[in-house]
């Protein structure tokens, strides 16, 4: 009984998460307030979140969010390698499909359509999970990245939060560095 309660009050939970297309990065819902530091991350921005306002951090590498207010409230989402997209063998029936959904131009040419631009990151899961402050994300075999929406549920009043990530450069440098220990050993 316990446990079907748990799992209604989890639905509900997932379900009453609003999301957005906000992106911090790009200032939509925050505003850029200034680069920080950090031992361990070589990325640090610190950035306002407007009042009752939400915005979305993508990372592809480890990261980690901080604040200080209980009116933030943060989930993710977790992206894995996605499967490559096969390449299907052209038949007389696919290729009378593909002549007869072909749009033309004015002139009578046949308009190529656009192709799809494989990302080799696809999302885990649309329910997030909530995340706790100052979590350390790694990736690890099968993870490509992450998805934070960091939300202020504050009506009146902004607050500051941090992003803390790794960039490409720290990740191929940690891997030279074991390669070089394991060749020493």
């Amino acid at each position: 009984m316990k446990f079907a309660i748990a799992c209604a009050l989890a639905v509900g939970s997932a379900v009453a998460q609003k999301t957005t297309t906000n992106d911090c990065f790009a200032q939509e819902g925050a505003t850029l307030k200034e680069e920080c530091s950090s031992l361990f991350y070589n990325i640090c921005e610190s950035y306002i979140l407007d009042a009752d306002s939400s915005c979305n951090v993508m990372t592809y590498s480890d990261s980690m969010l901080s604040w200080f207010s209980s009116d933030i409230y943060v989930v993710n989402w977790y992206f894995i390698e996605g499967i490559e997209p096969s390449e299907e063998e052209e038949t007389e029936e696919t290729a009378e499909e593909d002549f007869a959904n072909t749009e033309f131009d004015e002139f009578g040419n046949p308009i190529e359509p656009e192709e799809e631009v494989y990302n080799p990151c696809a999302l885990d899961s649309e329910i997030p999970t909530q995340y706790k402050k100052d979590t350390r994300m790694q990736l690890y075999s099968g993870l490509c990245g992450f998805k934070y929406q960091i939300t202020n549920t504050a009506q009146n009043a902004t607050y500051t939060f941090e992003v803390l990530r790794d960039g490409a450069a720290a990740l191929t440098t940690s891997a030279a560095l074991a390669i070089a220990a394991a060749a020493l050993f």
